[in-house]
């Protein structure tokens, strides 16, 4: 039987996501975007730069367009492999209710829910509009304030787990040093409800020691034996008496 996923957990696998999408996406738009154009010195430079700055703005939305396309590519593992790569490392998996296999109908509106945002961030690169740039952060924030909801959740499931139905489940924990294990696998649900504990008593004094007594046990006394009795001598014949006969009429 598999144990479902802790808070802890989660946030480490949601933190290797985040930073690899976040390298993915600024990494393309470095290497694709334009760089600035040099100051012309000359009427042939300024020429030449007026002509290039015509073809600036579409290699800018195209440079967008791939570095916003990668992060959504990269999400899609949730829903095909039902493990992002910050699951796959820490070992974590996708299921539905009672540890069944999960719909692609359940996967696709775990995803919308979870990583739609990304979408948003896709059509600012396309139109440049300032609206989709705050509905972009704004939808971020929405997914951080849904994953919130572990802590709140009986089941120990996100807000869009819980409306599409899944489970992210432990599959292995991983040979982590304990301080650092304590930390990844935290989870405030399993944290008993103690009462505060009031003032330590002290311990009790310790029982004074009796003394051993290590003199020797001395033996028991055996009582003398008794004397031999004086044998029985055997009685006379002739001292027996013979009753008389009796008398005759």
């Amino acid at each position: 039987m598999l144990s479902k996923a802790g808070m802890g957990v989660r946030i480490a696998a949601g933190l290797i996501d985040a930073v690899a999408v976040v390298v993915l996406y600024y990494l393309v738009r470095m290497i694709l975007e334009p760089g600035q154009p040099k100051e012309p010195k000359t009427i042939e430079e300024i020429n030449a730069m007026l002509d290039s700055l015509k073809n600036i703005e579409t290699r800018f939305r195209i440079a967008w367009f791939i570095a916003a396309l990668l992060p959504i590519a990269y999400s899609l593992t949730d829903v095909f492999l039902r493990q992002s790569p910050g699951k796959m490392i820490m070992k974590l998996k996708i299921y539905g209710d009672d540890e069944a296999l999960p719909t692609m109908q359940q996967l696709l509106t775990r995803w919308g829910m979870r990583w739609g945002f990304l979408v948003l961030n896709l059509i600012l690169g396309l139109t440049l509009m300032r609206l989709f740039q705050w509905l972009y952060w704004l939808g971020a924030l929405g997914t951080i304030a849904m994953f919130g909801m572990i802590l709140v959740n009986v089941k120990r499931r996100a807000l869009y787990d819980d409306i599409a139905k899944t489970t992210v489940y432990q599959l292995a924990v991983l040979p982590l040093p304990p301080g650092l294990a304590k930390i990844v696998y935290w989870d405030p649900s399993l944290i008993p409800a103690t009462p505060p504990a009031g003032p330590a008593m002290p311990p009790p004094p310790p029982a004074a020691a009796r003394p051993v007594d290590t003199s020797p046990i001395p033996l028991a006394e055996t009582p003398p034996a008794a004397p031999p009795a004086a044998p029985v001598a055997p009685a006379d014949p002739a001292a027996v008496i013979t009753p008389p006969p009796p008398a005759q009429s």
